[in-house]
């Protein structure tokens, strides 16, 4: 069987790049930038080069591990939400599940929403009012 033809160094070099960066990041946009390359471009290599795709994985790989290291940073300095998060992502059987709260998709659902959370905000506000019945030190 013929080897595989050789990478041009160019897209050897935005590859690396990208890889390097994404690792990092997390991020295909910023992966992108920093190969100079479009986001189309650098998602197409995942299915596209079957060279990449491993690699692609590794450096996912690589940031979740980095991710999960700053999780346990921030819960050694004692931060009790990152704690929470963490204990319902590793073991939500026993601490509940994350809450999912779906993004609203139309300018309607931003509306209906806006319009939930004044509703809510003006009862908080009416209930906080005294009454005019009673003994209230502001003078009738």
């Amino acid at each position: 069987m013929p080897a595989a033809p050789k990478k041009p160094k160019r897209l050897a070099r935005q590859q690396t790049l990208f890889l390097d960066t994404y690792a990092r990041i997390g991020t295909i946009s910023a992966g992108a930038r920093a190969a100079g390359v479009t986001w189309r471009k650098a998602k197409g290599w995942t299915t596209s080069d079957p060279d990449f795709a491993p690699r692609f994985e590794e450096a996912r790989a690589v940031f979740e591990d980095s991710l999960e290291e700053r999780l346990m940073d921030l819960i050694e300095k004692g931060n009790a939400v990152t704690l929470r998060f963490k204990a319902q992502a590793e073991i939500p059987e026993k601490y509940g599940k994350l809450p999912h709260r779906p993004e609203p998709k139309t300018a309607q659902d931003v509306d209906a929403k806006w319009t939930e959370l004044e509703q809510a905000a003006a009862q908080d506000d009416n209930r906080d009012a005294p009454s005019p019945d009673s003994d209230s030190p502001v003078e009738k």
